[in-house]
């Protein structure tokens, strides 16, 4: 068999795709539906590949002069090769392409990604391939259907950084969502950003201590907003927060990272204590600035005086809520 083909899918693929995710749990492994879980990610893939939301372009460099070559000048498309479906990103002006992201390479399919002297001329990613060797590192790849939904098959403009989502994540309060998923050992795969900053180098001697933290996180915001549905804005912002650090803290490079677990723990405590109320009618005028400041303190590698800046930085986020908030009374 000759080598991957490529693959194009006309407007009603896309259609049927989508009414099969439609149809499947809120949560699905490849290891349970690879077929469809292939599709949908590879789909993803391309689709971010070259545009403003592609987090492995940054990586992508041109072996002969050092330097990164531009997204623009790179290519994606779909590939089919057997029963098997994935993408391929290659840059026409080059023969020659070198990955500088650790545990990238292991990821690419080696018989259609290297020549026989070795070097990279493309890359090809099987999406079933990727939840083989991530099972390996005791890690569970997995399609999150609303996700996909809202990005994959919602309203795509390249044009537009992360699909202008970050407001959905917030209101759907994807925090409690993603702490399940790591609690449970489980990574999603539906674009450069889970193939790059998750999955490519991961290890399962991070899980237990990720796992755990998770847990704890998942325990005190469903404790938070018990039975509620339609949790306020306001209610929201610190476990906006506190699932940004979880994002921060599942990545390879920053697993057990001491700055992101303080200010976690300082938004947990925050949430536990109950100082913003998610029953109390709440509607947030601006999103508070403090926010920001938070996650730099979060990520900065200076540890002075850790515990106290995180603190002052979460109680700010708390001032700024209630003062930024309008309180609807019962007539």
């Amino acid at each position: 068999m000759n080598g991957p083909q490529s693959h194009r899918l006309i407007p009603e693929d896309l259609t049927l795709l989508r009414g099969r995710l439609l149809a499947m749990p809120e949560v699905f492994a490849f290891a349970d539906e690879p077929e469809l879980a292939a599709w949908v990610a590879s789909v993803g893939l391309q689709r971010e590949f070259g545009t403003i939301n592609d987090e492995l372009a940054r990586f992508v460099f041109d072996p002969l002069t050092g330097t990164a070559i531009p997204a623009a000048k790179l290519r994606a498309e779909l590939v089919r090769y057997g029963e098997a479906v994935g993408v391929r990103l290659w840059s026409k002006e080059h023969d020659r392409l070198e990955i500088r992201l650790v545990g990238l390479r292991a990821l690419l399919d080696p018989r259609f990604s290297f020549r026989e002297d070795g070097t990279l001329y493309q890359c090809v990613f099987f999406p079933a391939s990727l939840a083989k060797i991530a099972a390996l590192e005791d890690t569970e790849l997995v399609i999150v259907r609303d996700w996909a939904l809202n990005t994959i098959f919602g309203n795509f403009d390249p044009a537009k950084s992360y699909y202008q989502t970050n407001f959905w994540e917030l209101e759907n309060n994807d925090a409690l969502r993603f702490a399940r998923l790591l609690e449970a050992r489980k990574l999603p795969l539906l674009g450069t950003h889970d193939l790059v900053a998750h999955i490519a180098g991961a290890r399962a001697e991070a899980w237990p201590d990720l796992s755990a933290r998770a847990t704890k996180v998942r325990e005190t915001l469903e404790r938070y907003f018990g039975t509620l549905r339609a949790p306020t804005i306001a209610s929201l912002v610190l476990p906006y927060l506190i699932g940004v650090l979880l994002d921060d803290l599942a990545q390879p490079p920053n697993y057990g990272a001491i700055g992101r677990r303080v200010v976690i723990d300082q938004a947990l405590e925050a949430v536990a204590s109950g100082r913003i109320d998610p029953r109390r009618p709440f509607a947030l005028t601006r999103f508070p600035e403090s926010y920001e400041k938070a996650v730099q303190i979060a990520r900065d590698s200076n540890l002075d005086a850790l515990a106290l800046r995180a603190k002052t930085a979460v109680d700010a986020i708390v001032a700024e809520i209630h003062s930024h908030s309008i309180v609807f009374r019962a007539s």
